[in-house]
């Protein structure tokens, strides 16, 4: 009975031939766009899978106000002074990570007239544990909290110095630095919404406006161009952290 169904199926193929090779066409368009929307969905569902934290990470976004009261669109940035406000004010909170957007410009300076492209961000030293940064080379408690102190990935490393432990090496920001390498990512395939080739400490970017080389935004309550994240007890529950204001 099979064998009939397939020749009865044939014959209609042969018999309408442009009609069945345009419903073949559309149906091989079809499955073929349901498998790259399928691949898609599935690799963005994998990025940040592998932080065992990631279940009490929260973003913290600001919604700007006017001079005249008006309210502007919600943005993923918030101040940086809101770090020891949330320490002081908000229990619950256990850590807090600033970002900033920005360290390298994409290019590195190791030696006179020789430039790397490396592009990271600067950030405070809780970013390796709430993100789960693990170090092959380098103390994670102390290896962000100095100024002018640089984590790289392994790979910019290699970029960089070319050397099995480049730990003590230091290079240039154009005229910044000179910047010491005092920890050396791991290599892992894992997915992250945070890219990065280098993290500078947070402390650099406060030394750098004491110099003037940068404009003051460290203590500027409002400036909002920067990525903050808290990282919350387990015990405090997701409504209550959503309320927070």
């Amino acid at each position: 009975m099979f064998f009939n169904y397939l020749k009865t199926a044939l014959r209609s193929l042969l018999r309408h031939r442009f009609f069945s090779a345009i419903n073949i066409f559309g149906l091989s368009v079809a499955m073929a766009l349901s498998m790259v929307i399928i691949m898609l969905v599935a690799d963005q569902m994998m990025y940040d899978r592998y932080n065992t934290k990631r279940d009490r990470i929260y973003r913290i976004n600001s919604i700007p106000i006017g001079n005249k009261g008006e309210s502007f669109s919600e943005t993923g940035t918030t101040t940086l002074p809101l770090k020891q406000d949330l320490s002081e004010n908000f229990t619950g909170v256990e850590k807090s990570v600033r970002i900033i957007r920005g360290f390298g410009n994409m290019w590195m300076e190791i030696e006179q007239n020789v430039n790397i492209p490396v592009a990271g961000y600067f950030a405070d030293p809780e970013i390796l544990d709430v993100f789960e940064y693990e170090l092959e080379q380098g103390n994670p408690a102390t290896a962000l909290v100095e100024p002018f102190s640089v984590v790289l990935t392994k790979k910019a490393a290699k970029k960089l110095f070319r050397q099995e432990n480049p730990l003590g090496e230091t290079f240039k920001v154009g005229t910044e630095g000179p910047y010491k390498v005092t920890g050396i990512l791991k290599e892992t395939t894992n997915k992250s919404h945070i890219v990065f080739d280098a993290i500078a400490s947070l402390s650099t970017v406060k030394s750098l406006e004491s110099q003037n080389v940068r404009e003051k935004g460290l203590d500027n309550g409002t400036t909002t161009q920067r990525v903050g994240f808290m990282f919350c007890w387990k015990k405090i529950k997701r409504k209550k952290i959503l309320n927070l204001s």
